[in-house]
This record gives C-alpha cells, structure tokens and sequence, in this order.
C-alpha cells in the first residue's frame, strides 16, 4: 500500500481494541501513526490529514467526520475485519527500523488557530520507558486499565508499557470507563494494578466517597495534582500501592519528571511535579535564559534523549521551542521551552506554579487559548473575542469563559453552535459573556481582571423555573454545588450552565451518594433539563414520547383541518380563496424597469422574451431569530426553506396544535424545487459560507434538508421525510403523509412543498413547442393554449386521522379518502412526456381506495398545465379511469395554473388547497382563461366540462372531488376528497368579564399581534369572546414577552389595545414558585403553613 519508513498513517477508530491493533501493526512496518479522535470537528480533521500529507488511512464505519475528510484516500476499513489487509504482503522486514525512525505524531492545539504535529521518534519512546522502568518498576504490574483516549500521549504510559513488558491491558469505551458503577464493578473484579489518569477525571469517578484505586500503581498526569485531592488516601495507611505524579509536555514524549507521593509527608497545597526519571536535564532559566537559584520561579526548559524532533512542516516554531541548549556541554544538544512556571525546592523536586502564555491544561488537554480566539473571531455576529480560563472551584479546576463583542444581534446557541463545528468538545468554551466594549490598561493591553467571573445562571436566556417537588429540588442543589452558579431551574440546560463530562459524572456521584439515586450519566446527555431528569429518575416520561405503538388505523379516512400558504397575489389561504372566487389572474406582468437589474439587455429586449410570472411578495423577508436561526445564517438560507417553515409554524399555531400544547406525534412531509438562490447568490461568497461553517450553509440550502429543518425548528417527533418527484412533489407528500397516518406512525402531518425562484423578477424565452406560454396567460384546455409559467408559491396542509379530527373537534376542510401513486415507466415518447395510461391507471388507484364510484365525482383539480399536446393527453387518462359513463359532462374540471402558473413543486398542494376550499364553501370556483375548447379534445362525449365561472356546488348528495399532480419523469399522484359538514357549535354561558392573553418573542411583535388582534375584533364582533379567550389562553405558544386584557365584549378589548396604557407591562422573566401572602387580618399561628 505505499507504506515505508516515516510514512504517516492516520488511525481515527472508536474501538480501542481495534486503534490499539491498528498503532502495533504501523509501527511494525517501520511507519508512523497519527491517532485522530473520531469526535473531532471535520474541520480539524481535515487540517490534519492535509497537514500529513497521507495517501493510506485506517478507520471504520462509525467514523463519520473522518470518513468524509479522507476522501480520495485509500481506506483500511476496520469493520469489515480489515478485509483491505489481505492484498498486503505477509512478510514485513524490520531490519531497517532505526532509533531515529519516526513512531507517532500527536497534535496538540495551536496559538495560530491550527494545531501542530509533534514529531516523535522510537528512542524518544524507549528513553521514557526505561526511565519508568528504572525508577518505579513498572514491569511489576501485571495488568494495566486505560481509560484515557489514544489520540493523545496520556495513554501511551498504559498501551505501551503494558505491552513491552508481556502484561495484561484492559481497554474500554469512553462510555463504559466513565460510567462510575460500571468501573467500580470492573475493578472490583478484575486485578488491576495500573492506573494513569488526569485528577479531575478521577475526582468525576468517586462513588459514594469510594475511589477509583488500583493494585500497585495509581499515576496522575495531564494537570496540576492538589494535595487535598488525594488527602484522605495519603492518610488512610492501608492503602500501599504507589501514587505518582507525573509531568512532562507532549513535545519531551509523555513525560520526564515524577513525584513518588510520600505518605509522611507534609505536603503544601500542591503535590510537587518531581525529579527527572530518564537522562532529562531540567533547567529553570530567566527571561535572559540565566539559572534561576533555588525556591525563584522561572521558566522550565527540558533537555535530554525524550525531546521531540520538532513539530511537523512548521519551521519557525521548531527554531523557536527547540532551542541549542548552551548551558550543557554538548551544544549540539535541543532544550525544550515548556513556558510553564515552576521552581526547584531545596530537597531537588520541581514544583509547578502555572503557565507563562495563554497555554492551559483542562481534564488533561493541553489547549492554546488563541486557537480558541482565532476560531471565535470568525463566529456569526462575533466583532470582537476573548478567551479566558479560570478557576472553577475547588483543586485548580478551570472552565473555558468566551467574551464577546457583537455586531448586529447577539446569538448564543449560534456561536457555541459554530464553535463546536470547529474544535474538539474539550475546547469548546462553557460559558459565552456578551461585552459592551473590550476593558484595556493605560498600556493598551487587554485588562483580563476587569473581566467578569460570571455566575453562568445569569447567562442563560430562558425563563427560570423554579423546582416544583423534591426529585427537581434534589438535582438543582446537587447542580448548584457542582457548576458553581447560585441558581438553577428546572429548564435551565447542565451544559449551558458550564457543564461537561467530568461535571456530569461528579453528579452523577453525588446524587447517588446522598439521596440514592442511581443514574446513567449518559442520561445527562439524554435530559440535560432538570425538568426531564426528574421525569426519567421517577419514571414518570416513558408514555409520552419514547415508547409508542404503531395503531393501524381500521378507518383510512383523512381529515385535513388546517392549511397556509405563499401565492402570488395571496399571503394567506383566505386570499387566495377572494381571488379564485373573483376569477382574477395574479401572474405578474413585469416593466423593464422592475425586472431583475443583472438580466442582459438582449435578453430584455429579445421579441420573445416573456416578461411575466407569478410571484409571491415580500420573498426576503424572514424572522430568523424567531426560529433560533442566525441573521447570518438566514441570509445563506434558501428562501424555499425559510418560506415552508414560516408556512409549517402558521399552520400548526392556527390549528391549535403548536408543539409545546400538543403530546402527540407530528410528521413532516415536504420537497422543494432546484435551489437557484444558492447558485446565484450564495456560491459565490466563500468568506461568509466560511464564517457560517461549510456543512450548516449545506444544512439549509440543499433539497434533503426541508423536512428535516422544520421537524428540529419545530420539535416535531413523527417521521420528517424528504420528497422528490418534479411536478408532482407536494401532492406526493401529501400522500406519503396519508399513508403514515393510515399505519400509525403519526398522529399528524404536514404536507406540502416550496418553490423560489432568485433572481424573482425575471420572465422566460418562448421557444415555440415547448412547455412554458407565449404571453405569460395560462389557458388550461383552451384552444389558445400555448403553456403555462413557472412562478414561485409554497403551501402545507395539517392532516390527522378523520375519526380523531372530529373527536377533538377540529375544522376539517374535507377527507381524504383514496390515493394513488405510480410513474408511467418507459413506455412513453421521451422521459419528459406524458402518459395517458400512466395517469390513468394512479387516477383508478385512488378511485378503487376511497371505494367511490367514478360517477359521483363532481369535479377533477386537473394538472392542467396549458400545453397543447399535455391536456388532452390528461383528458384522455382521466377518460380511461372513468369508463364509459352514461351520464355527460356531470363531472366539472378546473386548474388553478389559469390563475397563476406552475407552482412546480408547490402545484399538488396547492390544488388539493383549492379543491378543499371548493369543498367547504361549496362553490366551484372559475378555471379563468376559458374560451373555447382545445380542439383536440371532445369534451361533449365525455364526463368532464371545464368550469368556466364561479358556480355554486350544489347537490343532493356527498360532494366528492378528485385532484391530479403530474411530475416531468412520470410520477403521478391522484387523490380523491369528499366534503364534510363542520357541526355547527354553540357556546354556553360564560363569565361576564373574559381574560384575553398574548405573547410574541419580542416588543415590536407584541404590539403587532395587539393591532391584528384588534383589527380581527372589529371584523368579527359577533364571534363570542369567551371562545376567543379560550382559544389563545389554552392554545397559543408562550413567548417570553407577554400583556393581556380583561373586558366583557369586543368593543372594550379593542379600546383597550388601541390605548396601550390600558394593558400590563409585559413580563419577561417568569418566576414558577408557590408563595402564601397573609394580610395580617385574621388569624396566624406557628407552623400553620
């Protein structure tokens, strides 16, 4: 495979078993290996891989990040039993190996913002265990437990001294080490004499006051080792394994100086980091590179056979770390400038006092504050960043403080959110403080002690909510304690409070160890809200939402009780209805002066330029703080997207069904046209996809995310699926929906889909035979028909099983009750073409499921694009499906392309909206832009008649109407409605005066939704208001700004919106906790409460 000596070989694998076989197996051949960390941002990795230069890499198939970075490469895959090895040569010549010879590059964070490849070589190894060996017997331990990841040198003490030395090495997964009882348990039952680990991972471990303690040997490294950490074992004198503490930088090979803790001794508040163990010189120099004498702190320099060749490809810094040491006698030797403080005591061991730069040690990670400050620098809305780590408590625990100047709206979720995309989670700061203003010195330097130590509760944006019983009030002061922070609630989020893995395992600990409660701590993870914590430790969340059985449902019928929509001419479903009823034609028929401004003048002036298509207004506006979605994030975001959300949210909220109100399971089904707004205006500005991170700018633009995005915006837990297929992609949908409902998998969906064009103002070329008209007008079934237009539209539709709409009451606009869904296959003209016997046999298919009889449909929403050879192609499929009818001309046609255009992957949807409309206002509104007939089809021998002006549907029996979506690739879609009569409701006596309340998530929307709730009174005053007051008290989301009413009819709640002084202050901060208030009139006695 190209494997030869010094040749670097990535390894990222998440079995340690597999990582510790595939670093045997690449020193054996003489090469080198880089461990990479699977959950390592795929930004780094591809640094790393790059940085490398390696053509030959190791993984497996759960290493998604690092799959995608090494593309190109060749792959040694693990999960297929190493199958790629067996074309390998079986003989392996290691005659050639040297001591020089490159054994593992490391990577430790950067000041620069990339992080740089230590060089480590085999005698730089060798020297390290040697040194062990000689000083604590290393050999004598017979079983060795690491629990630390292989992607750093913390766990080369255990992988490689274990294995030199013939013993037993037990490996875990991260989940199984950190989970305290499953390790305790473990050691309990396996000898294990060798433990290394950072102290603050091992403090995480304790189980009810029981340490984590091996045989023989229990080694601290990665940290400064606080004597009070250790105290209670230092004392107890029936502990007699070694405690060693152990220091030395990546860059002098694991390690060069130990303590061997002695248990007489008084030690001060730190345990000294020791005495060289291998040949190492160690220096403490001054800023003139002098010798610093004894009990003076200075800065510490190693020299000796342990120090490193150099970092990787970086020059500069090599020349600058690794300096010739002039102090010994060979001055061919290299120190190593560690910029740690630290000073020699008298008795010879060196104590540590801290770090000169901007260098840190968190949980045993080595992080350079500046690569977190260069990645800062470049998050959304981010002007200014700053990175501090400071003191977290007790025994020199450190948490990672983001300051930060914004420019424009401040979002925190967005910058840990871009953050986390470009660092390991160990770097990822805990807690984000928005500044004014950067505080400096009279010098101009950054004043760091004018910063503020932040109580992390007071950062937080949500409401606070105070603990209701003992469960939630015995995890917030556990979390108190733990995160340091005066208060939490019970919807206040562990890690957005400062919380990380050891934290997590640390209460894990302490809930078990004062009030019994046993607790995975990946269920922290799961439930990083107290309020669901408490739920799962009293088993009270299991119904809801995790465990659920599919019903198969033994009525198919379909009710659709809710629907929004974009149209051109139309923002809301009730406009869209005036103007089908008015017969009026929205389509945009553009000046030159309104078309786009980057079209070509000979395209604008071509004679056959067609300057029209329908539009919707108002296309780039959008409330991403709304959605929790970043302003810079909103403007790379296809407008397709943006639109089917605000659509999906306005459905749900009019329905009364906003997520928070409702338990039940909610689907999404939705597809979206080609994404041109990214082509022609995102593409182009690398900087700001950068800024915004490369795979969140995909998450919003490409076609497979719509679904998806508007199920995590809206927290919908039903099926989110993407659908495709053309023309006919949001009546599919909607029939995917039906079917998910029909089985079970959901209570309720939305269906739909979205079409954008960018640029918006912009017409078409004629070309004569093609799909698209000559003058911009739609003609469905006309003799004049040349076509239709492409133009922009969105529109969903909120479905729920027929028998459960009309039990909980819902608006049902009509029933769904048969579907049909096929593709014409090969047999057709060409691809693009339509097929008579396609659509006929989907047409069929959704007649023979809702089990009606052709002759009592009333009327078809055809696909009715206007083409000449398209409609009566159409026509004859639905003759096809129909038969031979006796009856002639019963069964009305229309097309809602006659309005319009093509909505394309909006159009199903859009129909079916038209026909549910029809259905529940019984009327037939007019399929405008009919003259006469197209001449090759005979209407008069058919069931079918276009419907040419608004009729009203009258019958004496059910209505029953059909709907067609045709796509270019031969997928079509049919599905039969049948009307339903809404009962009519009476609203009983009530109070005479009624609590009106409203919220919004800021000021200006507040006010808004004031005014259109004025205006909605004034136009409906005869609609009871203690109907409305229910309604928006009991089915409206709570925003966090929030006012209310109280009057006895409409007249007073209008006067009391349009003079805002009769309203409450809105409340921002809602305080959930009980209060008695006696009034000192009556009777009080001791403990009465």
């Amino acid at each position: 495979a190209g494997v030869t000596k010094n040749t670097l070989v990535p390894i990222c694998l998440n079995k340690s078993v597999d990582m510790a076989i595939a670093i045997l197996a690449i020193l054996k051949s003489g090469a080198a290996y880089v461990p990479i960390d699977p959950e390592f941002p795929i930004d780094r990795i591809k640094f790393m891989l790059e940085d490398t230069n390696s053509n030959i890499v190791i993984s497996d198939d759960y290493s998604d990040h690092f799959l995608t970075a090494a593309q190109g490469k060749f792959v040694i895959n693990a999960s297929n039993n190493w199958g790629e090895s067996s074309t390998f040569s079986d003989t392996l010549d290691t005659s050639q190996i040297e001591p020089d010879n490159l054994a593992y590059v490391i990577y430790t964070s950067g000041s620069t913002g990339k992080p740089k490849g230590v060089l480590i070589e085999h005698r730089n190894l060798i020297d390290y265990f040697e040194g062990l060996e000689k000083n604590i017997s290393i050999s004598n331990c017979n079983s060795f437990a690491i629990g630390a990841t292989l992607a750093t040198d913390l766990g080369n003490t255990v992988l490689f001294g274990s294995l030199l030395f013939g013993k037993t090495l037990h490996l875990f997964t991260k989940d199984n080490f950190n989970d305290v009882d499953y390790i305790h348990r473990y050691f309990r039952n396996n000898e294990i004499d060798f433990l290394k680990i950072v102290p603050s991972h091992w403090k995480s471990l304790n189980a009810n006051g029981e340490e984590l303690l091996p045989k023989k040997i229990l080694m601290f490294g990665g940290e400064a080792l606080y004597t009070s950490l250790i105290k209670k074992i230092i004392e107890n004198p029936e502990r007699t394994f070694q405690i060693i503490n152990h220091y030395g930088p990546t860059e002098t090979t694991i390690g060069k100086l130990i303590h061997i803790v002695q248990r007489n001794t008084d030690y001060g508040h730190i345990i000294p980091i020791g005495k060289p163990f291998t040949d190492a010189r160690i220096y403490i120099l001054d800023e003139q590179g002098g010798i610093i004498p004894d009990e003076n702190q200075g800065e510490l320099y190693i020299g000796g056979s342990g120090v490193a060749k150099g970092y990787l490809n970086r020059t500069e810094l090599t020349d600058e770390r690794f300096i010739n040491d002039e102090i010994s006698s060979d001055g061919n030797q290299k120190l190593y400038r560690t910029g740690d403080l630290a000073k020699r005591l008298f008795d010879g061991n060196v104590e540590y006092l801290g770090r000169m730069d901007d260098q840190v040690k968190i949980r045993g990670y080595r992080i350079e504050l500046g690569e977190i400050e260069n990645i800062l620098q470049k998050a959304p809305g981010v002007k200014q960043g700053l990175i501090l780590a400071k003191d977290a408590g007790e025994e020199g625990d450190k948490k990672l403080i983001a300051y930060v100047v914004i420019d424009g709206t401040y979002d925190k979720k967005a910058i840990i959110s871009f953050l986390e995309s470009k660092l390991p989670s160990f770097m990822v700061p805990q807690l984000v403080v928005q500044l004014n203003e950067i505080p400096f010195t009279l010098n101009g330097k950054i004043d760091k002690k004018a910063l503020p130590d932040p109580d992390a509760s007071t950062l937080l944006t949500n409401q606070y909510y105070a603990p209701n019983y003992q469960t939630e009030t015995n995890i917030s002061e556990i979390w108190k304690e733990v995160l340091g922070v005066k208060r939490v609630g019970i919807e206040d989020n562990f890690f957005e409070l400062g919380g990380n893995s050891l934290l997590a395992q640390k209460s894990v600990a302490l809930l078990k160890e004062r009030f019994g409660l046993t607790l995975p701590v990946t269920k922290i993870y799961q439930f990083p809200k107290i309020i669901d914590l408490a739920a799962f430790l009293d088993n009270r969340n299991k119904p809801k939402n995790i465990i659920r059985k599919n019903i198969r449902r033994a009525n198919t019928d379909v009710a659709i009780i809710g629907m929004s929509g974009r149209f051109p001419g139309a923002d809301t479903i009730e406009e869209l209805w005036k103007n089908l009823k008015e017969g009026k034609e929205t389509t945009r028929f553009f000046t030159d002066d309104e078309l786009d401004a980057n079209l070509p003048l000979s395209v604008k002036n071509d004679p056959d330029y067609v300057k029209a298509r329908g539009i919707i207004e108002n296309v780039a506006e959008f409330d991403a703080s709304f959605f929790g979605i970043t302003p810079k994030l909103a403007e790379l975001m296809d407008p397709q997207q943006r639109i089917f959300l605000e659509i999906a949210w306005e459905t749900l909220e009019k329905t009364g069904y906003v997520p928070d109100k409702y338990n039940g399971t909610i689907g999404v089904f939705a597809g979206v046209r080609v994404n041109t707004y990214y082509a022609n205006n995102v593409v182009s500005n690398t900087e700001l996809i950068q800024n915004a991170g490369k795979f969140q700018v995909v998450t919003v633009n490409d076609k497979d995310y719509v679904a998806t995005r508007t199920a995590y915006t809206l927290n919908l837990k039903g099926p989110a699926i993407n659908v495709q297929s053309a023309c006919s992609t949001s009546l599919l949908a909607v029939a995917q929906a039906v079917q998910s409902i029909r089985s079970g998998q959901c209570e309720m969906a939305l269906a739909g889909g979205a079409t954008i064009n960018s640029p918006v103002n912009v017409g078409h070329l004629y070309e004569e035979g093609a799909m698209l008209s000559n003058d911009g007008h739609c003609r469905p079934f006309d003799s004049n028909a040349e076509g239709t237009v492409f133009s922009d539209g969105a529109g969903v539709v909120l479905l729920k099983d027929k028998d459960e709409a009309i039990k909980d009451g819902d608006i049902i606009f009509g029933i769904i009750k048969g579907i049909g869904i096929n593709n014409d296959g090969g047999n057709k003209g060409s691809f693009t073409a339509p097929s008579a016997e396609g659509q006929a046999a989907a047409i069929s298919m959704a007649i023979e499921d809702a089990n009606v009889n052709p002759a009592d449909i009333s009327y078809i929403e055809t696909h009715g694009t206007a083409t000449p050879l398209g409609d009566p192609i159409e026509i004859e499929g639905l003759n096809l499906a129909f038969g031979n009818q006796d009856k002639k001309q019963y069964c009305a046609i229309g097309s809602v392309k006659s309005n319009f255009g093509h909505l394309t992957c909006a159009a199903g949807v859009t129909g079916l909206i038209k026909a549910s409309l029809a259905l529940h206002h019984k009327q037939i509104p007019a399929s405008i832009n009919y003259k006469t007939p197209n001449p090759n089809i005979d209407f008069e021998n058919s069931p079918f008649v276009v419907n040419a002006e608004l009729k009203n549907w009258d019958l004496d029996k059910k209505r029953i109407a059909g709907v067609s979506s045709f796509g270019v690739g031969g997928t079509n879609v049919h599905i039969i409605l049948e009307e339903y009569e809404n009962a009519k409701k009476t609203t009983s006596s009530s109070r005479p005066l009624q609590l009106v309340t409203w919220s919004a998530k800021n000021e200006t929307s507040l006010n808004n939704f004031g005014k259109k709730l004025s205006n909605y009174f004034t136009q409906s005053q005869n609609k009871p208001l203690a109907d409305i007051s229910y309604t928006l008290n009991s089915f409206r989301h709570n925003f966090n700004h929030r006012t209310f009413a109280v009057a006895n009819d409409s007249s007073e709640i209008i006067s009391q919106i349009n003079n805002s002084s009769g309203l409450t202050n809105q409340t921002k901060k809602i305080i959930r906790e009980v209060v008695f208030m006696f009034p000192g009139q009556g009777s009080q006695f001791l403990n009465m409460g």
